[in-house]
């Protein structure tokens, strides 16, 4: 036997417990002894310092390989002390197996011919249950073993597209070689909750009861993560938590279940094989060569995380109010110098309402229908005083000058016009307000239609043609027709972000800043 530090190493080896005595046996067949199938006691009182011995031994050069993968198992019927071990060899075309009598006897291997498990991660695996799209990657039983009869438990099947089944499963020692009676029978499939978890190609199991443990590769380590599933009460795979390190996760490495601990032997190519023991009862690992293991997902950042995100949220929201009030005081004094200047020097006509009204990026707003109520009102004041006589005055820059007589003209001090934002992504040029008459009542303001949607999407800039036939003046005769037209329009409910803005309306109406 080939051995280091006492321990033989093997490329392809499989455990079986001693479930009366803290030991295992170690079966495997050594790249230098080709034909040999070795059987070891291994002692683990001490699992950082294990002993070894020989227990049994069986040549056969055809059959028994070193890189062909092995799974080892007490018999079922079997619950005395050193009880028979069996052993199976899977290969392509053909599987043997074998067993250990508790003299340490090595029978010669049977093969079942046409009989093709690859992997002992799919033994006992009915792949008449499948179909054809299913792929399996990992197997895992929950099984109770019984000393006559059947026994039941749950079969759960991995594919590779990160599913998984549960099967209620039926077993029995006393299969028959004429199938008379199965050795395992699956049925009632059902889904796995899979919490998200995705096993690698290398994952093996091993079960423990009720519950079927695997054994893989943490994804930011190469330490050795558990996962669990106990199918008899929840059908979610779930992580098993430990505290400490943990072994180096190897793909040849071969696990068993010895009572309330999961046993794990490593062969590191080149290296000296040594034994693990998870302790499921305690969530630690036992042995050599533990590694930082990966610790639990947080539930939330750090306290400095959220200290540091509350202080940093405050300081931008202040700044956000500051600049809001900000602008929110000069909108209302700049609305209010036009709302007593639209009110032909009523110096007390309220305030426009500034509810619903869109800031854009360009200092602008964009206010819905509900925001030409006010300025129509003051368009038919002024359009009513300009038929009876009086005289038509332009807005004042100074909101609080005062009325002269109606019959002599005002002296207001001169202000460039005002310019406009042309919402067709036109030229900047100078312009006058919409209510200001450049020719006496021979003309009517232009009014930019307002959308009767308020919508969060960006104003779009092209230019339409049925809306630039709309900007025109209107006689003195026409003017008395259209302001029959304005009237107030119902509140309309607000609209879902991204409704679509038909031709017609998509044009709203802005009302600039002073520069």
């Amino acid at each position: 036997m080939s051995t280091g530090a006492g321990i033989p190493s093997y490329q392809q080896a499989c455990l079986a417990p001693d479930n009366y005595n803290p030991a295992v046996y170690l079966v495997g067949v050594a790249s230098s002894n080709a034909g040999m199938l070795e059987v070891n006691y291994i002692s683990l009182t001490n699992v950082n310092a294990p002993t070894s011995r020989p227990f049994g031994s069986n040549t056969n050069t055809p059959k028994w390989s070193a890189g062909a993968p092995k799974a080892c198992f007490a018999a079922p019927s079997s619950n005395q002390a050193n009880s028979v071990i069996k052993v199976v060899q899977f290969g392509r075309g053909t599987t043997y197996m074998s067993y250990i009598s508790p003299e340490g006897v090595v029978a010669d291997p049977t093969s079942f011919a046409d009989l093709e498990c690859q992997s002992p991660k799919l033994f006992g695996d009915d792949t008449s249950l499948f179909p054809s799209a299913v792929d399996p990657l990992l197997s895992v039983g929950t099984f109770t073993p019984t000393s006559t009869g059947n026994s039941r438990g749950y079969s759960v099947i991995f594919d590779k597209q990160g599913k998984g089944q549960v099967f209620s499963a039926t077993g029995s020692d006393q299969a028959t070689v004429n199938n008379t009676i199965s050795v395992l029978v699956l049925s009632n499939p059902g889904s796995v909750n899979m919490n998200g978890i995705v096993l690698s190609s290398d994952a093996v199991s091993v079960t423990m009861g009720e519950t079927g443990y695997i054994l893989d590769k943490a994804k930011d380590t190469n330490a050795t993560v558990l996962y669990s599933i106990t199918p008899s009460i929840s059908s979610t795979l779930q992580k098993v938590t430990n505290s400490g390190g943990a072994p180096a996760f190897f793909p040849s490495i071969a696990v068993t279940a010895l009572n309330k601990q999961i046993v794990v032997y490593s062969a590191p190519p080149g290296g000296t094989p040594y034994f693990n023991s998870f302790d499921t009862t305690t969530g630690t690992w036992g042995g050599l060569n533990l590694i930082t293991a990966p610790g639990p997902t947080p539930s939330g950042p750090p306290i400095g995380a959220i200290v540091g995100g509350v202080i940093g949220g405050l300081l931008v929201i202040a700044l956000l109010i500051f600049l809001f009030i900000r602008r929110r005081n000069d909108h209302r004094r700049k609305a209010g110098a036009a709302t007593i200047a639209n009110a032909n020097v009523d110096k007390y006509a309220p305030a426009p309402s500034t509810r619903g009204i869109t800031q854009i990026h360009n200092g602008g707003v964009v206010v819905p229908v509900q925001g030409q109520i006010f300025q129509g009102q003051h368009q038919q004041q002024q359009q009513q005083q300009q038929q009876a006589g009086f005289n038509y005055q332009p807005p004042m820059a100074d909101p609080y000058a005062q009325v002269q007589k109606p019959d002599k003209p005002l002296h207001v001090p001169y202000q460039p016009p005002t310019k406009f934002f042309d919402p067709y992504g036109g030229k900047q040029g100078n312009g006058v307000p919409v209510n200001y008459d450049t020719t006496g009542s021979q003309s009517n303001p232009t009014v930019y239609s307002a959308s009767p949607i308020a919508s969060t999407l960006p104003f779009r800039t092209e230019s339409t043609p049925e809306h630039q036939q709309q900007q025109h003046y209107l006689p003195i005769q026409q003017q008395q027709q259209h302001q029959q037209w304005q009237h107030f329009l119902p509140e309309e409910p607000p609209a879902a972000i991204g409704v679509p803005i038909s031709a017609a309306s998509k044009n709203p109406q802005f009302i600039p800043e002073s520069p």
